[in-house]
This record gives structure tokens, C-alpha cells and sequence, in this order.
């Protein structure tokens, strides 16, 4: 499936970085594919976080995001670090 923008809501605001919710009955493994996020670039900045449910139509599982570069040529997401 494609992203759907409109299961993309932001839940949060602190400081200059987002929370995001979003659903897609996608797996994992296509929502970690360069660019699925193209459609929303507007919308995320560089240390966003995004709250994923995924294959919402299978098995279910949930993963958490964070946004590496946004801009209207790409967004690539990423695993949350820690220090």
C-alpha cells in the first residue's frame, strides 16, 4: 500500500520536535522504505517522533520512529537512539 496522510495525526508539540501517531495496516518492513513518509514532508521536522502502528490488518505491531531529514526530495526515518 501507499502512505495515507490522513492517518498521520501529530498528538504532541515540545520544544522544536513533534509526536506523531500514525496507522497502517502496512508492514514494517514497506513503511521503512526510503521516501514512504514523501507525502508528509511538510509536516515532519528532523527529530520528530513517529508512533507507528503497523500491519493493522495482520498481526499488529508497534514501532517508534524518529525522523532523520525531511524535506520535499526525502524524508528518512530511523530507530530512536539511546545514550
Amino acid at each position: 500500500m501507499a502512505f495515507d496522510p490522513k492517518k498521520l495525526c501529530t498528538i504532541g508539540v515540545g520544544g522544536d520536535n513533534s509526536v506523531h501517531m500514525y496507522s497502517t495496516p502496512d508492514a514494517d518492513t514497506v513503511v521503512e522504505t526510503s521516501d514512504y513518509f514523501l507525502d508528509a514532508h511538510n509536516r515532519l521536522k528532523k527529530g520528530d517522533f513517529i508512533h507507528a502502528n503497523l500491519d493493522t490488518d495482520g498481526s499488529q505491531e508497534q514501532k517508534t520512529y524518529t525522523v532523520q531529514t525531511s524535506s520535499s526530495s526525502g524524508v528518512t526515518i530511523g530507530f530512536p537512539t539511546h545514550a
